[in-house]
């Protein structure tokens, strides 16, 4: 990314780029730079859209031949199109050859590393992939997002937002947007983002109800896990879905609580079981509110109770229900 900004300030750009990966707030982000700087706003003749599985080989070839209409460049952006996922043999042969005078910019959510295409680009462009991005990160960048609006966050409301809307950085630029609407209007003359303004606003995951529901499980709050049950009922959640992610959270619960013990930290059990820093701070937190025999007594109980419903004796509402009134015992 630092090299895109370089070429973008120096006004020296490369004739291929390559920009992939699944975080696509960035990618697409970039890819917009990089269009807006080689080409002046306005000039519609010298920037082509290639976007979609639809596109051809030989479509990219014929324009990239064509010289550029009054102008030193021309762009052709080729996105999100699947050509290095799949057998793209024509323009991976082409590629050494492109005119100087045109700028090809790959941009795709994800490519082959082993297909003959990327190995082509590869060698004759800058590549950059974007992937998922820390949570340290993500905190450091939407809180630069709010304070550009004037606003305040605090870490921990920060980890907050992170919590409900997931990692994903287009979700939550578009909370953030929603929570600098409302706290702008709510209360003018502060600037510090607070809790009431995240919940009155945030979209609410239905893994999270889950993720809520279980926390009333823990504090053995009863009326709330069952309220929130309704919830997920009105919202024609399906038992059986509710039952798994209730019972994948217990397990989780037991072995992070397991690991804890044997004194690893919670960086290292994040990375030891694939999660991020964030879940493993909130699950621990949960799981701290019971024994070690308590939750293997629960994982056991989730365990019959799955088994219950693949043999038919249990009907799934029913297994779920009685997982509720167990856990929250």
């Amino acid at each position: 990314m630092k090299k895109i900004n370089e070429d973008i300030r120096k006004n020296t750009f490369e004739h291929i780029y390559l920009l992939f990966g699944k975080e696509s707030y960035n990618r697409l982000s970039f890819t917009a730079k990089l269009c807006s700087a080689i080409i002046p706003e306005g000039d519609t003749m010298n920037l082509t859209r290639f976007e979609g599985d639809k596109v051809t080989e030989g479509e990219i070839i014929d324009l990239a031949e064509t010289l550029p209409f009054f102008a030193e460049r021309r762009v052709i952006l080729v996105k999100d199109t699947g050509l290095f996922k799949r057998a793209s043999d024509q323009l991976a042969d082409y590629i050494a050859s492109l005119p100087e005078t045109t700028v090809l910019i790959f941009s795709e959510a994800d490519v082959d590393k082993r297909g003959r295409l990327y190995k082509a680009v590869s060698k004759a462009a800058y590549v950059c992939e974007f992937t998922e991005q820390k949570e340290d990160t993500l905190k450091i960048w939407g809180a630069a997002i709010l304070k550009r609006n004037g606003l305040r966050i605090t870490a921990d409301n920060m980890s907050y937002i992170i919590s409900c809307t997931g990692t994903d950085m287009t979700t939550i630029a578009g909370e953030l947007d929603k929570i600098v609407n409302f706290a702008q209007g709510a209360h003018p003359d502060m600037d510090v983002v607070t809790r009431s303004d995240i919940d009155a606003v945030i979209s609410v995951r239905i893994e999270d109800r889950i993720f809520d529901m279980i926390s009333a499980l823990v504090r053995r709050d009863r009326k709330k896990a069952y309220a929130l049950y309704a919830d997920l009922l009105a919202l024609e959640r399906q038992p059986m879905a509710t039952i798994v992610l209730i019972s994948r959270e217990y397990d989780r619960m037991l072995k992070i609580l397991e690991l804890s013990q044997s004194g690893m930290s919670e960086a290292a059990i994040a990375d030891k079981l694939a999660l991020k820093p964030f879940i493993v701070r909130r699950t621990l937190g949960n799981a701290r509110r019971y024994t070690t025999k308590e939750l293997r007594d629960h994982v056991a109980f989730a365990v019959s109770m799955d088994e219950a419903i693949k043999t038919g004796a249990m009907k799934d509402q029913t297994a779920l229900e009685m997982m509720l009134a167990r856990f929250s015992m």
